[in-house]
């Protein structure tokens, strides 16, 4: 008898193993290292935050870029036209919803007209605007410096009265051929740097932007915004509320050299107001980078001490550990999931009746996982049988809503009925295997055409087929639908009799029936047994309609008689009606008016 294992236990325990001796070994190995500091671990420390937070900023920058750009480029082929202002604006808005660090985006087209959407900066709300280049001398500007040159580019930092603050501007010229024909602008004010700046900041770390005593970006800089102006465009470091960094020049510099570093660091090291040690790191540009404005941070000079001596062997150690425990954590996870996943997927295949689709679940090792392969397995296999013999559109509302769903209830339903004409000729000669695929493949044609028309197949009677339109699902008018059935079963007879012909076949006749009126649908039968059906004059009418088509039309490939109730006042361009008059039907006193309805 297979091993069989349960879920709970095998994880917890494998788990919480694997993590405990991780968790152990760290804290021997913790316990027992020296307190010395490693120069080197310092130093790398050093490179890898400063990259890295040289590395936020400029993605940050390149995103501007790239989004202005990605406009340009829409406009050049033709997704957006430029003189469409309102769809530009709207163009923008998305833009500015990826790009939160852009304080606004502007575009120009050749006769200087603009559009413009700011991004609100704290409620988020984006406001278009609307004007011309002239309305701006530095948008005029801009704009015609980007007449002589073809590349995007970046302008000189601008200060906006109107804002009250300093903006990097990033311009994309839009080209036609060789011909600039409008400007796309991207600003990113102080402010937006800032709130980068902050974000990577913490309670020990401090990040900034800065030339020489200038600076560009510091989580405090909006109390130094109000004092900008078209003169003085970036605070200095003493308009900031941070004193350690307002006095950085007086602080002992370090040889970054000797620690590793490379010659574009600046190191320092001093003691901030509170008395707390503190490092402060700038980091010089590159030639070639992106930005050409230094990084700095400032931070607790704690971060850099606490490691000791023999930190990175037991750091080593743990991470192995570590790694082992994530492997086998991963591997087991996904021995476990994947009979899991398929019947997640299975499940969504019969919440949407496509049981084709579903595939049987493997029997598996852990006890749980077997019992539920087993059970969907058993659960598909009923549905399949179910589904056969109940209309799927009510198999699926008893799924959704519960078996109330069938209950007996009047309706006003339509009724279409189809009959063979001739059957019996036919079926003479061919054998009964031979009936069975010819019945078959008929009843596949009509059924295929009223499900695709929302119908609901009552019973097949031989080589006949009642169908309804209106239960489960109610529908306003359910004659609309059991016409335009009707006119697809006739294309369909139609197409197959064309098939039949070619293989020296004879034509299938079909004569077919339709009536609307109020009926009773839901279960109908004794509690052991039960079907879902209708009952009501309605059927009767529509039965008795199908069957005088045979003396309207004995040699048409297709009659369909109808009640001048289904005909009513529809509008269906594609079918023609002819009425025959009132005919008495059998079980019916006053007469129906009978129109043939042609495809």
């Amino acid at each position: 008898m297979a091993l069989r294992l349960r879920l709970t236990p095998t994880l917890a325990t494998v788990i919480g193993v694997f993590i405990l001796l991780t968790t152990v070994t760290i804290v021997v190995i913790e316990f027992r290292s020296s307190q010395n500091i490693i120069r080197s671990l310092g130093s790398d420390f050093i490179w890898t935050s400063m990259q890295g937070l040289s590395l936020e900023f400029d993605g940050r920058g390149m995103d501007v870029e790239d989004q202005a750009l990605f406009i340009a480029s829409s406009i050049e082929a033709g997704t957006v036209l430029l003189e469409d202002k309102q769809n530009i604006a709207l163009f923008i808005y998305g833009a500015l919803a990826g790009t939160v660090q852009t304080s606004s985006i502007w575009v120009i087209d050749q006769n200087g007209r603009t559009v413009g959407v700011e991004q609100g900066d704290s409620d988020g709300v984006m406001t278009p605007n609307f004007g011309r280049v002239e309305d701006t001398a530095f948008l005029l500007e801009t704009f015609k410096f980007a007449q002589s040159t073809k590349d995007p580019f970046w302008t000189e930092p601008v200060f906006f009265a109107s804002k009250g603050q300093s903006y990097f501007v990033h311009a994309v010229p839009i080209l036609e051929g060789d011909k600039t024909i409008g400007l796309v602008l991207s600003t990113v004010s102080l402010r937006r740097v800032s709130e980068i700046a902050d974000e990577m900041s913490d309670e020990y770390l401090t990040v900034f932007m800065i030339d020489d005593e200038a600076l560009l970006a510091h989580p405090n800089m909006k109390d130094a915004l109000p004092n900008l102006s078209s003169k003085r465009l970036f605070p200095s470091i003493n308009d900031v509320s941070d004193p350690f960094l307002a006095n950085y020049k007086s602080l002992e510099k370090l040889p970054a050299e000797e620690l590793g570093l490379e010659e574009n660091f600046e190191l320092y090291f001093g003691t901030d107001a509170s008395g707390q040690e503190r490092f402060l790191v700038i980091r010089h540009p590159l030639e070639g980078e992106f930005s050409t404005i230094p990084i700095g941070a400032h931070f607790d000079a704690a971060v850099l001490v606490q490691p000791y001596e023999q930190m990175l062997r037991s750091s080593y150690l743990a991470v192995a550990i570590l790694l082992v425990a994530l492997v086998c954590a991963i591997l087991l996870a996904r021995w476990i999931a994947r009979p899991v996943r398929r019947a997640a997927s299975g499940a969504r295949h019969v919440a949407a009746l496509e049981l084709e689709a579903v595939q049987t679940l493997p029997a598996s090792n852990i006890r749980e996982l077997n019992d539920l392969a087993s059970g969907f397995n058993s659960m598909v296999g009923v549905l399949n049988a179910f589904v056969r013999y109940v209309p799927r559109s009510l198999v699926r509302r008893i799924l959704s809503e519960g078996s109330d769903v069938s209950a007996p209830a009047e309706r006003q339903l339509a009724v279409l009925f189809t009959d063979i004409a001739g059957f019996t000729s036919i079926s003479e000669k061919m054998s009964a295997v031979e009936t069975a695929e010819f019945i078959n493949q008929h009843l596949t044609i009509v059924g295929g055409a009223i499900e695709r028309h929302g119908g609901t197949i009552d019973k097949y009677i031989g080589d006949s087929v009642m169908a309804f339109w209106g239960a489960p699902e109610q529908s306003e008018h359910p004659e609309k639908h059991a016409l335009a059935a009707a006119n697809a079963i006739t294309l369909a007879i139609r197409a197959d009799n064309k098939a039949r012909e070619d293989k020296g076949l004879p034509p299938v006749r079909i004569r077919i029936g339709l009536h609307v009126g109020p009926l009773v649908v839901g279960d109908i039968g004794a509690p052991g047994r039960v079907n879902y059906t209708v009952i009501g004059d309605t059927v009767n009418i529509a039965s008795r309609l199908e069957s005088m088509g045979r003396d309207v039309d004995p040699s048409a490939d297709v009659v369909i008689l109808a009640s001048r109730e289904v005909i009513g006042k529809l509008d269906m361009p594609d079918i023609s009606v002819e009425s025959i008059g009132n005919r008495t039907v059998k079980g019916k006193l006053e007469p129906v008016e009978v129109v043939r309805v042609s495809v």
